[in-house]
């Protein structure tokens, strides 16, 4: 359960209708164009957790701020005001949780505490520490302040290149106060003394592990070194020519490809033309074969009644035995001689015809074979001398584009080397410390680190990120992530936001599952604003909208605050979400009601 959480903060002034927002656990968006008040809402709660920085100038009437908190004890509500445009001292709590009194708070210095006696308190912290606040062990009072750069991520601090974790010249007190968040311990009772062998023993290593990198950049450079000298100028030059013969090779195979499919399509047309010739012919030879057997039996009636004539037949009448007058037969020959030229006449009429489809479909059969050629030759084209010509070009363009890299990857190694020059000879003619300087950083050991880094690993996993292998905190340096062994600083201002913005969830939700204490509240400012990534724009849609679906899906983790202008189209299930429309005519025109 989450100790405290915001559920809504007040602007108002005399004169002035009061403006709220209303929050509540979980994912909270307030979303609008630019000038609607957005970035107010971070200062308002800056302001309230102890601030000197006024967030709306008084001379617009708002003079009176208030934050109703719910806790895991009751409800607590902070409220500062402004006097005559001065900065006030003091902050009115009134509260039913019985770990906070009611009664004026003071801001700064002073007892009762605002930033110390109510925040802290609410948060668990029930008891005053002292923190170590520099690497000389000079020690300060723990309060709110200390943790609230990474509650609250203002926008001028979202693309920062240092470490959105840690705020300007105050890496020990701060790094020492989340260290007591995760552990509750506060470390103020440790010795500053190291022995001198263990002090030399540890410059040793730093020299050693130095010389180390430096053997391996000799190396790699003496490998580079070895290849023939190119000029980038050049290579970028004939970088550009081969795309552009690529892009003209492959409109050529484009075109090359419609052509044999054009072909194609006229191949099935005249395979279907000699189809319907050869139909044609077998019908004329059917037809032959008929009028032929007509014929022939016509030939044979008439052939058979002329020799029936030349035969006598004598009849004679059987009772008086005298010749009986003949009877006048029926004769078929002269129909069927008609007949018979009408058959010879159309079978005439069918060889020619036939001799027609015939030479219809030899000069078929020619066209087809013209086109049959063409698409072999098209399809030769491609496969012999467009595509092992592209593919030719590709290669020659990777050749070209890793000949860049190396150049890139020796002027990186040369860079690398002269620092870590610069670092050995410091090291190597440093004086001797007669004290050794804490170094709150190594207290962030692998049990926690572990953890921190599987917790970034799958953020970015889930939120699209760019291929990547591995990614950490670099606790000895910058205690920022490094991807792939690459820093923040090479990133343009919209990843540095991006990336930020998932570093800070990262340490939050560590806090919520793993932490003595938990803040419970993440504010940021335009996590989006400004990402766009290399190629196309649709890339750059799925990562904003996977972050804002895992800040969804991860919202009980702690209070969260989104202010953006425009915000992806997902499925924001019970988000809260206020719109500001900078439009007084259509819905809420921003922060404030009177603007």
């Amino acid at each position: 359960m989450l100790d405290f959480f915001v559920k809504k903060i007040t602007i108002s002034g005399k004169g002035k209708k009061p403006s709220s927002i209303e929050l509540k656990q979980g994912l909270n968006i307030i979303c609008g164009p630019s000038d609607t008040g957005k970035s107010y809402v971070i200062e308002i709660l800056d302001y309230l957790f102890g601030s000197d920085h006024i967030p709306i100038d008084v001379k617009h009437g708002y003079d009176t701020f208030e934050m109703y908190v719910h806790t895991s004890r009751g409800k607590v509500i902070v409220r500062r005001r402004v006097e005559d445009g001065d900065k006030t001292t003091t902050a009115e709590v009134i509260s039913s949780d019985n770990r906070v009194d009611s009664g004026n708070y003071k801001i700064k210095k002073g007892t009762p505490n605002l930033n110390e006696d109510v925040w802290l308190k609410i948060m668990g912290v029930t008891e005053h520490h002292d923190i170590i606040s520099t690497q000389k062990y000079k020690t300060q009072r723990l309060t709110i302040r200390s943790i609230l750069h990474m509650m609250l991520v203002k926008e001028e601090n979202i693309i920062q290149r240092p470490s959105v974790l840690i705020p300007p010249y105050q890496s020990t007190a701060y790094l020492s106060s989340l260290y007591f968040m995760m552990t509750g311990e506060d470390l103020k009772g440790i010795t500053p003394h190291i022995d001198k062998a263990i002090r030399e023993e540890r410059k040793k290593a730093v020299i050693d592990y130095i010389n180390e990198r430096l053997n391996v950049i000799g190396e790699k450079k003496k490998r580079l070194e070895e290849l023939p000298a190119l000029d980038t100028h050049v290579i970028e030059s004939k970088i550009h020519e081969i795309i552009d013969e690529i892009s003209q090779t492959e409109t050529q195979i484009i075109d090359a490809v419609a052509k044999s499919k054009r072909l194609l399509e006229e191949i099935y047309s005249v395979n279907d033309q000699i189809t319907e010739c050869e139909h044609l012919i077998e019908r004329q030879n059917a037809l032959k074969t008929q009028y032929v057997s007509d014929i022939r039996r016509l030939g044979f009636v008439v052939d058979g009644e002329a020799h029936t004539c030349e035969i006598s037949h004598s009849y004679k009448c059987p009772l008086c035995h005298n010749d009986l007058p003949k009877k006048e037969e029926e004769s078929y020959v002269a129909a069927s001689t008609v007949e018979l030229t009408n058959l010879r006449m159309q079978l005439n009429d069918i060889a020619e015809a036939e001799l027609a489809f015939t030479s219809d479909r030899d000069e078929l059969y020619d066209h087809l074979n013209a086109l049959l050629s063409k698409r072999e030759d098209v399809e030769s084209l491609i496969k012999t001398e467009l595509q092992p010509k592209m593919s030719t070009l590709q290669q020659a363009l990777r050749t070209f584009q890793y000949a860049v890299e190396l150049a890139k990857e020796a002027a990186m190694l040369k860079e690398d080397e002269t620092r870590l020059k610069s670092e050995l000879f410091q090291k190597e003619n440093e004086e001797e410390e007669t004290e050794t300087l804490f170094d709150i950083k190594s207290r962030f050991g692998p049990d926690i680190m572990n953890i921190i880094n599987d917790y970034l690993s799958e953020t970015l996993k889930a939120c699209n990120y760019d291929s990547f292998g591995q990614v950490r905190i670099d606790i000895k340096s910058a205690f920022d992530i490094v991807i792939d062994g690459k820093t923040k600083y090479s990133y343009g201002k919209g990843y540095r936001a991006f990336l930020n913005t998932i570093v800070a969830f990262t340490f939050m939700r560590y806090l919520s599952e793993y932490g003595k204490y938990s803040p419970g509240l993440l504010a940021i400012d335009s996590p989006i604003l400004s990402l766009k990534e290399p190629g196309e724009e649709k890339a750059s849609d799925t990562m904003k909208a996977s972050l804002f679906h895992y800040f969804v899906e991860h919202q009980k983790c702690c209070q969260i605050i989104i202010l953006e202008n425009n915000i992806p189209d997902i499925d924001y299930g019970e988000t809260n979400i206020v719109q500001f429309t900078k439009d007084p005519d259509t819905g809420r025109i921003g922060l404030l009601y009177e603007p």
